[in-house]
């Protein structure tokens, strides 16, 4: 029976992969633990990871999964690994969740963002030299958008822009924007879950030396405008964010007007910047799965 310990169970991600796992393998057991001291997940333990508690480690065979920003997983991993001796001969695999940015942002205008890319990079080795280190098969997942609300928890990307078509009755766009690949929170809870299946059960596919990173998305590519639009038809009738109008104008123009961005926040600049881009090609979740692809947006 396997036991998984989770972390990050107050994320959309977190929390469906929580509910997957419980209702996948009713026998199976979990620990989860989350920064917040969540009132709606009263389940969950406590754990700054940062300073974490490690007397309420479980001291069994365990897979971890990581829903947590990658950084303070990798630190709290650290630390695991000079204050408990023997903790990681318990651990089976290891599955954690990083960001497509460490390669969309690589090499963007943003300081900002070069700097976030680098980070998620250096975490991810940081993670993989502690894995190989203990010998413990592990994956690397970094996801796309990640979109929906699972339970009490709300994504931090298509809610927001939800919420701006909600108070806008009007937004300019470029007239050519860059393609999307979102990924809804259910999806990669699934993701996961076959990930630690495989490298618990398969010895031929994976081993301990090699590193597996996987850049996954959603089962639609659509444009940045075709996005929006599918997000309005999905909301019901009376939502006031339907009544959005998206008012398209040429590229050089729309980048012209958001030009005086530039100098109050080039992170700010660089993400209307991002409109035109294409932030795509990832692996499809349904390929990971076996399943037929489902259309955007899964509500």
């Amino acid at each position: 029976m396997t036991h998984f310990q989770i972390f990050g169970s107050t994320s959309p991600s977190g929390y469906a992969f929580h509910k997957l796992v419980s209702s996948t393998f009713p026998s199976s057991s979990s620990t989860t633990y989350s920064r917040h001291n969540s009132t709606c997940y009263p389940d969950s333990k406590f754990l700054d990871l940062s300073n974490p508690d490690t007397s309420i480690l479980p001291r069994k065979l365990s897979v971890l999964i990581s829903f947590a920003p990658i950084w303070a997983f990798s630190n709290f991993l650290s630390y695991v690994d000079e204050h408990i001796s023997g903790y990681f001969k318990h651990i089976q695999a290891i599955v954690v969740c990083s960001s497509t940015s460490a390669i969309t942002k690589r090499f963007s205008f943003s300081h900002y963002d070069r700097h976030l890319s680098a980070m998620l990079v250096h975490h991810e080795d940081l993670v993989v030299s502690l894995c190989s280190k203990h010998n413990i098969k592990h994956a690397i997942v970094r996801p796309s958008m990640i979109y929906g609300l699972v339970g009490p928890y709300s994504d931090a990307n298509i809610s927001q822009l939800t919420k701006i078509m909600s108070f806008s009755p009007f937004l300019f766009l470029p007239s050519q924007t860059g393609l999307r690949q979102p990924i809804h929170a259910t999806q990669l809870a699934s993701v996961f879950l076959s990930l630690s299946d495989n490298l618990t059960s398969s010895d031929h596919f994976f081993n301990n030396s090699s590193c597996h990173i996987y850049n996954v998305g959603g089962d639609s590519e659509l444009t940045y405008h075709e996005m929006l639009k599918a997000i309005q038809q999905a909301l019901p009738i009376n939502h006031s964010a339907r009544n959005c109008l998206f008012i398209r104008i040429p590229n050089r123009l729309f980048y012209f007007f958001a030009s005086p961005l530039l100098f109050a926040s080039s992170k700010l600049f660089e993400s209307f910047l991002r409109i035109s881009s294409n932030l795509s090609g990832f692996t499809p979740a349904h390929k990971f799965l076996g399943v037929s692809p489902r259309p955007f947006p899964i509500i």
